[in-house]
């Protein structure tokens, strides 16, 4: 007896040859799209985590960087794709110690701190309970620029927004006049918009100063003939009679070394063993029903 069997394999060979050639694209797809999982995971854990964190920090700073058919890879990061926005800080600045542990890189605020000597090596800023904060709990833009104004920090090349010295009189609202006999006394508005003389000093406005902290020797002729100051250091802001309501801007603390908060390979793995197999199969059945 003879049997024979013949098989038309073309038809399986054609199915065998458009699989392959989009496995590349299946493959980078599936990545992506696991990839981009990933992200929203990791973004979702910075949300819970941060107490009122910015857009800045749990929409735009983790990036995913997608696969190709040439380089079957995604990657995802801080920073990866673009490093920071048009108008702001780096993300890795302001995010990758709490990924990596360690000490937090000092803000253009504190730098500009440092280069005018106010702000000592291993200190950094933190908002006082004076504070204007914005919807974030951070010390808000318009103050950050007020005091850098005040306190004249503000590179003159290409920006002039130092505060002048006829400026700070008229933020202050003091008119000092010398007596004939010696002495000063001092003119200001009252409410009644008339000037009235005051044997005491009434800042109407708001005067604005700096302490190097408890113990410190301020003034002429430094310990010898200065005063010592009996405020915590940072930027504070004075009004009223004498200047007596003191509020407290910005606090000069000492540094401190984050421990690390988020381990990214840890999270990203598990969103890629939880999600790579359905990713793979949806990849893979859209490109046969496209495949030509």
């Amino acid at each position: 007896m003879k049997i024979t069997v013949k098989a038309h394999l073309s038809p399986a060979l054609l199915q065998i040859r458009s699989v392959k050639r989009q496995l590349p694209f299946v493959a980078a797809r599936s990545l992506t799209m696991t990839g981009q999982a990933a992200r929203t995971a990791v973004n979702a854990e910075l949300g819970q985590q941060f107490d009122r964190p910015k857009p800045y920090v749990t929409k735009q700073a983790i990036q995913v960087l997608p696969a190709t058919k040439q380089s079957l890879s995604v990657r995802i990061g801080v920073g990866i794709q673009y490093d920071a926005p048009s108008k702001g800080t780096a993300y890795a600045k302001v995010l990758n110690h709490h990924f990596t542990g360690g000490a937090r890189p000092f803000t253009k605020f504190e730098g500009a701190l440092r280069r005018a000597g106010l702000l000592g090596i291993g200190e950094m800023v933190v908002p006082g309970a004076g504070a204007a904060l914005d919807a974030f709990g951070n010390l808000s833009q318009g103050s950050v620029v007020k005091i850098m104004s005040v306190l004249r920090l503000f590179a003159e090349q290409g920006f002039r927004a130092n505060e002048t010295d006829r400026g700070r009189a008229k933020r202050e609202n003091i008119r000092q006049r010398r007596r004939p006999g010696g002495g000063a006394d001092y003119m200001v508005k009252s409410q009644g918009g008339k000037k009235v003389r005051r044997n005491y000093v009434e800042i109407a406005g708001k005067a604005y100063f700096v302490s190097r902290g408890r113990g410190h020797w301020f003034g002429r002729g430094a310990w010898l003939h200065g005063r010592s100051q009996n405020l915590p250091a940072g930027i504070w802001e004075k009004s009223g009679i004498h200047g007596a309501e003191i509020k407290p801007l910005v606090m000069f603390v000492r540094a401190g070394t984050y421990r690390k908060r988020f381990d990214m390979p840890q999270m990203v793995g598990r969103v890629f063993a939880a999600d790579w197999n359905r990713n793979f199969n949806t990849a893979f059945r859209q490109a046969m029903q496209s495949a030509r």
